[in-house]
């Protein structure tokens, strides 16, 4: 991990779309667990990302400026290389490979391969163009 800390991520309560809190502080996952969580709101859509203070607008992917567009080969690469560059702008995630796509009506199903300083995630993401 040579010059990286412990990764920390705030534990997210999605359903109230806002950090979990308990007595009044943030709560926090470490490690893979917390990358886990950073790369779950990563890949989120635009409006579902949860900002919350420090990162800003720019936050994420722009997948949603592919939509409408016939969903082929050459689009199915738009949008693992946007998944990849959003993904690898983490200083904890060496490598991103997509293992498998498919592609159902107006829906492409992503399986990803991630490799973090910690160990390698496997990732599905659904995205509607």
């Amino acid at each position: 991990m040579s010059d990286l800390k412990q990764f920390k991520e705030y534990i997210v309560d999605w359903g109230e779309g806002r950090v979990a809190m308990e007595d009044g502080a943030y709560l926090f996952a470490y490690g893979i667990d917390g990358l886990r969580l950073w790369i779950e709101r990563a890949l989120r859509k635009e409006n579902k990302r949860l900002f919350y203070e420090g990162l800003g607008k720019n936050y994420g992917h722009e997948i949603y400026k592919l939509m409408g567009r016939t969903l082929n080969e050459s689009l199915v690469g738009l949008v693992f290389q946007n998944v990849s560059e959003t993904l690898c702008a983490n200083p904890y995630i060496k490598a991103v490979s997509l293992e498998n796509y498919s592609i159902e009506g107006d829906k492409l199903n992503l399986t990803l391969d991630v490799t973090t300083v910690y160990d390698r995630i496997e990732i599905t993401e659904v995205y509607s163009i």
